[in-house]
């Protein structure tokens, strides 16, 4: 080897271990690759752990209002605080621990601004992304933004029950004032429909009542829409809101049947299909009778364990067409009709 070469062979060697260790240092877990690929990965795909929850309640104004959230450490690493943020402006976060040891409380502090926000319900999420893992805290924070009197819900569809076709629905009233009184104009028949109050709190964010409307389906058998208002104002003040409740009453069935057809293939080497039959408190119903029209074309079973009717087609090719109908009587009085069709005929 001549004497330049052995001169410029310690210089070579040097950059190649530079050069070897600066490859080992950016695919090191920490490094710059790494930390390249960690900036790719999704946020959606990490683990999230709930940090508590908060319910600000109703809230009457533009004050803001302001929460911390706390969770303890109990593991054996140091926890870091990455990176926070919210999916609304109107949530705003305060402060947050920076590290938090095992045995210490992360906190984190958030304030939420109902001024610029509608009025009704928020529901809003504060995040923290935590290393090591990475993984993310998730702050749920929910609130009622009141502004004017409100009726949660403002439709109704209660549900008749039984042979007395009796309806009766709660609602709540909202007001971001203390109520002197309720005024109630019903709009059909005030003798068969009652509005009574249920519950009552006062706060210095307002007021809400609970309140249930009840009454006999006769006065809806020309229609079924009822209309409640409500005439709602402030203690000492004669003028005020007129609110709204729409009632649409729905007659609920007296026996339940699922599925509400059934379906047999004369192919299929069973031939059969089961249906489940329930009253309408979704209770078993133990004493049950049926006939089949058109006579002798199915035949069944009914088990009073588990509530299932069980339809055969008969060993010999059925006579009926493509329909018949299994008429079922409950052992007080209730009745259904479950259609039963057979594939391959008419359909």
């Amino acid at each position: 080897m001549s004497q330049s070469l052995r001169a410029a062979f310690p210089v070579v060697a040097l950059c190649a271990i530079g050069l070897l260790l600066l490859v080992m240092a950016e695919l090191a877990p920490g490094g710059a690759i790494a930390a390249s690929q960690a900036a790719h990965t999704s946020i959606s795909t990490l683990p999230r752990t709930r940090l508590g929850t908060h319910n600000f309640g109703s809230l009457v104004g533009d004050t803001p209002q302001g929460h911390t959230f706390q969770m303890l450490n109990t593991g054996v690493h140091e926890w870091r605080v990455i990176r926070t943020w919210t999916e609304c402006k109107c949530v705003s976060l305060e402060s947050h621990s920076a590290s938090v040891k095992p045995g210490e409380q992360l906190e984190l502090a958030v304030r939420l601004n109902p001024a610029a926000q509608p009025e009704g319900e928020l529901p809003v999420e504060a995040y923290a992304l935590v290393e090591p893992g990475p993984w993310i805290l998730v702050a749920p924070i929910s609130a009622w933004i009141l502004k004017r009197p409100h009726l949660s819900p403002a439709h109704l569809a209660p549900e008749v029950v039984g042979q007395d076709e009796l309806f009766a629905g709660e609602f709540e009233l909202r007001a971001p004032f203390a109520l002197d009184c309720l005024g109630f104009d019903i709009a059909a028949a005030p003798e068969d429909v009652v509005v009574h109050e249920v519950h009552r709190s006062e706060s210095s964010n307002g007021s809400r009542v609970l309140l249930m409307i009840s009454g006999r389906i006769g006065v809806l058998r020309q229609r079924r829409d009822l209309t409640v208002e409500f005439d709602v104002h402030p203690c000492g003040e004669v003028e005020g809101e007129r609110l709204s409740l729409a009632v649409r009453v729905n007659r609920l069935r007296e026996i339940s049947i699922s599925p509400r057809t059934l379906f047999l293939d004369p192919q299929s080497p069973a031939g059969e299909a089961g249906a489940w039959i329930k009253n309408h408190r979704g209770e078993i119903i133990r004493d049950l009778v049926w006939t089949v029209s058109p006579q002798g074309s199915l035949s069944c079973s009914y088990d009073p364990n588990n509530g299932q009717l069980i339809v055969k087609l008969p060993t010999h090719e059925p006579a009926w067409g493509s329909e018949c109908t299994v008429h079922v009587v409950s052992g007080d009085g209730k009745t259904a009709d479950l259609p039963v069709k057979l594939l391959g005929r008419g359909l």
